[in-house]
């Protein structure tokens, strides 16, 4: 299905007259690997609970928003505010990672091993957003369109890529 057949469908659920006494039409997207992102790299951490609250409550006021938008574009801009969101959701809990994991250390004594030089780099983790790296639609109709993809995407990802950095795409 290409761009201008999933537009159209779109337009077409959002025109059709409410059932049920609803006031709109609300299209729902059902996410293929059965997860949120968001709600899973959080519970990948102990502090889980001290941002989920604050998470929920912001993806909440997007749906709410959503919910009274009257303008189709509108509704399709919002894909677009949903990503944002969810890179300061990533960046946030990124931040709160790396505080806590200070707060460890600085309580910890190091241990040396006699083994290896006894140097230990901290890597940083950069999130990337796919939707970010991928623009639009993209058609492909042959094993050299995917070549073409896989050359784009290895030439994003390596200008992202630096020493002692972890990529991580969202």
């Amino acid at each position: 299905m290409n761009l201008l057949e999933v537009k159209k469908i779109l337009e077409e659920i959002f025109n059709k007259e409410p059932v049920e006494g609803k006031k709109r039409n609300i299209v729902f997207w059902y996410d293929d690997e059965g997860e949120f992102k968001v709600k899973g790299e959080l519970e990948l951490y102990d502090f889980k609970d001290e941002l989920a609250g604050a998470f929920n409550n912001k993806f909440r006021d997007l749906l709410v928003r959503l919910d009274s938008s009257h303008n189709f574009y509108e509704a399709i801009a919002m894909k677009e505010e949903s990503d944002r969101l969810k890179m300061r959701c990533f960046e946030e809990i990124k931040k709160t990672a790396l505080e806590k994991s200070t707060e460890r250390d600085s309580e910890k004594q190091p241990v040396i091993t006699g083994e290896g030089n006894g140097v230990y780099i901290t890597k940083k983790t950069v999130n990337i957003s796919i939707a970010n790296i991928f623009h639009g639609a993209k058609t492909i109709e042959s094993e050299e369109d995917i070549e073409e993809l896989l050359d784009y995407l290895r030439k994003q990802l390596k200008t992202e890529l630096k020493e002692n950095t972890i990529l991580k795409l969202i």
